[in-house]
């Protein structure tokens, strides 16, 4: 019988040719030919999550799987490449380009090295899923949201929820670039809203999420501002410090002077500007006013803002601010002439350029000031710096401060001025001859002093001329009461006797002055 060698070497060709197929990546559909015995892997699955795609399966756990070989096809499975050979389930495939559709066949391998049929196919698309709330502000003062997904335009459903795990949340239909309702729950803070979607293959896709933070109300707790005292001078800067309630970021401080209008002072978390720290929830500035800026005892008040649109309501501050520039004093010159009842004050011109005033303050005593001393006058020339006091007591002491007041009411005292009115002898008054004269008495009156520092009467007599307020005259009487202008004169002998009299007139600093002299003689 005739040989033919050719056939003692098929097998060894065909074992070549499966080796060479099992190591190639590119399987053609046609050299797969079924190989039994090896349990086929199904009930295949894709979990789609962010630039993922994982492959998952079931198989027969009473064979001896040696492994798994994945088979990836990106041309509708016209063509399959081996990608992966895997101990077990799942596998992650992340050599994917967005918006591509893969399809996946898995194939077991058993114990010897032989790879059996493949599964069917399953297919997914590579894509990016997302959950923006109210396009992706990161506040909102509401509960009632709105969200926007971001998925393939055939994806067949999505559910959404607070809840990670979806308890009791049911699937509906995607509607691509619609905004769909969601109420937060209560309570302020970050609200984290998870969604899942099914593709157009069935498949269920990962957990994706969009967060925002939820704001209700807006509340300042604090609020201050330095420097307090002495008046800020115009132009000047002043520190102010506002704290919310919860150290809210992001937001901005009105600031309301008395005085500046609608015009507020804006204040900012922001570390720069006077903020020794930026994003702590404490608002501050240095924030210098205008030149022209001047004002006292100056309310102010302040309203927060925050990021998510709440407003809180007006506080004021514990203090006004005073910015004011007070007058430089005048000097207050020595008194250059002075009457009993009157005293000419003279000052230095003041260079205020906000005059109003000089006022006049007068007391009794050293400590002249504007809120118990006299007001003597005021004067509202500023270049006159003149002023009559009059009205006065004779030979008093009075204390002088020229205060000069500006526009605001602010005012300077000068030095402090001791001036007297002067000191003249009393008036003397006139006696009128004796009347109701008997051997024993006789009645003298006399016209009135009126000196505004009268003091007291003195009636002197003698039985000579030149009566005296002193020895070898008598002191009849002493009158204390200036409108006690007559006195009965007792003790006398006017038949053996002539008698004179004097009414001297004493001031309170003991001046005095003499009547003129009236007799009981005949004929004088």
């Amino acid at each position: 019988m005739r040989k033919y060698p050719r056939l003692s070497v098929l097998p060894a060709v065909l074992t070549i040719l499966l080796a060479w197929v099992w190591a190639c990546d590119e399987v053609p559909e046609e050299l797969t030919e079924p190989i039994p015995n090896v349990p086929v892997p199904d009930k295949l699955a894709i979990l789609v999550g962010a630039d993922t795609l994982t492959l998952s399966w079931e198989y027969d756990a009473l064979f001896d799987y040696a492994g798994f070989a994945v088979y990836r096809s990106e041309d509708d499975g016209a063509s399959w490449r081996k990608i992966a050979t895997v101990a077990s389930p799942p596998y992650v495939d992340t050599d994917l380009r967005t918006g591509v559709v893969y399809w996946y066949r898995v194939a077991g391998i058993s114990a010897g090295g032989i790879e059996g049929n493949r599964s069917e196919i399953i297919l997914a698309r590579a894509t990016v899923y997302t959950a923006t709330i109210n396009g992706g502000d990161t506040y909102t003062n509401s509960r009632d949201v709105q969200i926007l997904f971001t998925a393939p335009v055939a994806t067949n459903n999505v559910r959404y929820s607070e809840d990670q795990t979806f308890t009791d949340v049911q699937w509906q239909g995607y509607v691509h670039q619609t905004l769909y309702p969601y109420t937060l729950s209560t309570g302020d803070g970050v609200k984290t809203v998870y969604a899942q979607f099914r593709d157009e293959g069935g498949n269920q896709t990962e957990t994706f999420s969009g967060s925002i933070i939820l704001d209700t109300f807006a509340e300042i707790s604090a609020l201050d501002f330095t420097p307090k005292s002495p008046p800020i001078p115009p132009g000047g800067t002043v520190h102010f410090q506002i704290e919310t309630t919860g150290n809210e970021l992001d937001g901005f401080v009105h600031v309301f002077v008395e005085g500046m209008g609608q015009s507020p002072i804006t204040v900012l978390d922001d570390g720069v500007g006077g903020d020794p720290t930026g994003a702590d929830g404490i608002y501050e500035i240095d924030y210098t006013f205008p030149q022209f800026f001047r004002g006292t005892n100056m309310r102010m008040s302040a309203i927060f803002f925050d990021a998510a649109g709440n407003e809180s309501a007006e506080r004021e501050f514990a203090d006004n601010l005073s910015m004011t520039d007070p007058p430089d004093s005048v000097f207050l010159y020595p008194a250059e002439d002075s009457t009993t009842t009157s005293i000419t004050l003279r000052w230095s011109e003041s260079q205020e350029q906000h005059f109003a005033s000089y006022d006049i303050y007068r007391d009794d005593n050293p400590g002249v000031n504007s809120s118990t001393s006299v007001l003597a006058g005021r004067v509202t020339q500023q270049a006159t710096t003149i002023f009559l006091d009059s009205d006065l007591d004779e030979a008093v002491t009075y204390y002088y401060v020229v205060f000069v007041v500006n526009d605001l009411g602010e005012e300077t005292g000068s030095n402090v001025r001791a001036l007297q009115t002067a000191d003249l002898p009393p008036t003397p008054v006139t006696l009128d001859p004796p009347s109701s004269v008997g051997p024993t008495q006789l009645t003298l009156t006399w016209s009135v002093n009126n000196d505004t520092d009268f003091d007291y009467y003195e009636i002197w007599q003698s039985t000579s001329p030149g009566v005296t307020n002193g020895a070898p005259s008598v002191l009849a009487a002493t009158i204390t009461d200036r409108t006690e202008v007559f006195a009965d004169i007792t003790g006398l002998d006017t038949v053996s006797n002539d008698y004179y009299f004097r009414v001297y007139v004493y001031d309170k600093q003991g001046n005095f002055s003499r009547s003129n002299e009236v007799t009981t003689a005949a004929g004088l």
